[in-house]
Parts: structure tokens; C-alpha cells; sequence
């Protein structure tokens, strides 16, 4: 039995399982409860990870006493494992209290202004309400025939007559 394999076999799967969670968590902003969530879950995994080693060190023991694992190998199992209990907890541990650091340092922002994408429809209404009412006052305005003559020439053909 390689309890080397093993060990370092739950160790990486275990690294890259955090991971994909702090990937999945990447976009969330710091004040939101999914933040709080996630670095709880670090933690709590980070812990859990820590004991598991420390029971695969007994595990690793126990089958020496019982002449499954060879002296060599349990002695390679311990120093493996010694080496996750160390390296896993501190790392996975350490991302989760600074996405709980983070989560306890921001506050959620108070704001009454509206979304930009809202102020953007906003002002693009309004902008075309009045070029409408421009248009319409230029439709409704009185047309000045171009048959009227100007003052000039209707003072003159006011004299000739």
C-alpha cells in the first residue's frame, strides 16, 4: 500500500477543489453575505484538511504495526504528511480570513444614485423628447407663403396701382 500516493493524492485534489471555489468567487464584491460564506467555508475546510492529515499520520502507523507498510514507506508517509499539515491549512486557512478580513473591513455602500445604466436612459429619453418638441413646434409654425412679395416690392406694387 503507497500511502505516499495517497496522501498527496487528497492533498493536490483538495488544493485544487479550494481553488475552483476562490475562481467561482472571484467577481463577488467584499460586503456581499456570499464572501462571508466562502471564507467560513475555507476555513472550515482548511481544518478539516488539518485533521485528516494528522489521522493519515495514525492511519500510516497502524499499518506498520500490523506489517502492511514497510519501515521506508513510514517513514516517507510521515514526512509527506507532516509536510500537507503544515502547507494545506496554512495556505486554504489564510484565503479564507482574508476574504472574512474583507468581508468585516467593507461596508455595503448606502448610495441613493441610481445604476449608470439607468441615468443613461434617463437622459437619452429626455433628450429625445425635446428634439420632438422642437420638430413639432417647427411643424406647427405658420408657413410663410413664398408668393407674398417683400416690403420692398409690395410697396412698390402698392404705388402702382
Amino acid at each position: 500500500m503507497n500511502m505516499v500516493a495517497i496522501e498527496n493524492a487528497f492533498g493536490i485534489s483538495s488544493v485544487v477543489g479550494a481553488v475552483g471555489i476562490l475562481i467561482g468567487v472571484k467577481g463577488a464584491k467584499p460586503h456581499s453575505v456570499l464572501t462571508l460564506v466562502v471564507g467560513v467555508f475555507l476555513i472550515v475546510i482548511a481544518a478539516g484538511a488539518a485533521a485528516v492529515f494528522s489521522n493519515f499520520d495514525v492511519m500510516a502507523k497502524t499499518l506498520n504495526l500490523k506489517s502492511i507498510v514497510n519501515t521506508p514507506d513510514l517513514d516517507a508517509s510521515l514526512r509527506v504528511s507532516s509536510l500537507w499539515t503544515l502547507i494545506y491549512p496554512a495556505l486554504v486557512g489564510a484565503l479564507g480570513v482574508n476574504l472574512l478580513t474583507s468581508w468585516f473591513q467593507s461596508s455595503k455602500p448606502y448610495s441613493t444614485k441610481e445604476p449608470i445604466e439607468t441615468t443613461v436612459a434617463k437622459l437619452l429619453e429626455e433628450q429625445t423628447r425635446r428634439l420632438e418638441s422642437k420638430v413639432g413646434r417647427v411643424e406647427q409654425a405658420p408657413l410663410q407663403s413664398s408668393r407674398q412679395p417683400s416690403k420692398k416690392k409690395r410697396a412698390t406694387l402698392v404705388r402702382r396701382r
